[in-house]
């Protein structure tokens, strides 16, 4: 009897044995195809490498020409990209103003009433076309906010020459027997009116502190779109009316909200 259970024990410790070795040779099988599962990925990866095409720039993907499984070239064109946040805008200038081109000269885009948007400079300039008589010159733009696209057609401004100055709405400007006025808000002791009101005048008892409109006569330049050029009688901070100045009398008091500051 007991032979018989030492006889079963060695027979059971046989087929462990067994199963143990059956259990490491499967283990060796599966790092043998762990290994060339990793040796054929790299060779993917390897080969994909030849396939992929990186742009030479980040930017929005437009038409997409090729289709899966289509022979593509080196020439052949696969999809646009399109790049927004630097623009290029391309202008003619005519042959009598091309001398004056300079490479950095500042040029302004501007919208459908005639406002700039956006400043750029010129970039390049090319030679004068014998045919056209015009320079075609190119400005670049920094696209902030993603407002322009590319194609786009817009119109631009070349400045020729700059200065500092005042600008305000032509709605601003009164006249009056041949001269110009623009009413400004100031408090009752720093304007003109106790110089300018008649003596009796209930006005000259408004308090030291209370906002008037004081009519102040200015030199205007040129006009400008919508906007008039003032080369005297403003300073830079000062209020102004730019609506229902019809309405509205020298010294007589009002609220700041009706008046602005001009750029």
């Amino acid at each position: 009897m007991a032979q018989t259970e030492l006889n079963r024990a060695k027979a059971d410790a046989q087929a462990q044995q067994a199963a143990i070795a059956k259990g490491k040779a499967q283990i060796v099988r599966n790092q043998k195809a762990v290994e060339q599962a990793k040796a054929n990925l790299s060779e993917g990866n390897a080969q994909l490498s030849n396939y992929t095409i990186a742009a030479p720039f980040s930017g929005v993907v437009g038409n997409i020409a090729a289709k899966p499984g289509a022979m593509a070239s080196a020439t052949t064109p696969l999809l646009t990209l399109t790049q927004n946040e630097q623009l290029e805008v391309q202008f003619q200038v005519s042959s009598e103003r091309s001398s004056k081109l300079k490479q950095g000269q500042v040029v302004k885009l501007l919208d459908d009433k005639n406002r700039a948007v956006r400043s750029g400079r010129i970039s390049s300039i090319s030679p004068l076309d014998p045919i056209s008589q015009s320079v075609r010159a190119k400005a670049a733009f920094t696209n902030v906010g993603d407002v322009l696209r590319t194609s786009k057609f817009v119109r631009a401004r070349v400045i020729w020459n700059s200065h500092s100055g005042l600008l305000v709405p032509a709605t601003a400007i009164s006249r009056l027997e041949g001269k110009d006025f623009i009413f400004v808000g100031q408090p009752f002791q720093n304007s003109d009116c106790k110089a300018t009101l008649p003596k009796g005048s209930p006005l000259l008892k408004i308090e030291p502190d209370r906002m008037v409109a004081n009519q102040q006569s200015v030199q205007l330049g040129k006009i400008i779109g919508n906007n008039q050029e003032v080369l005297e009688g403003l300073s830079p901070g000062d209020r102004i009316a730019i609506s229902n100045i019809m309405q509205l009398q020298n010294c007589i008091p009002i609220t700041t909200e009706t008046f602005v500051t001009p750029g």
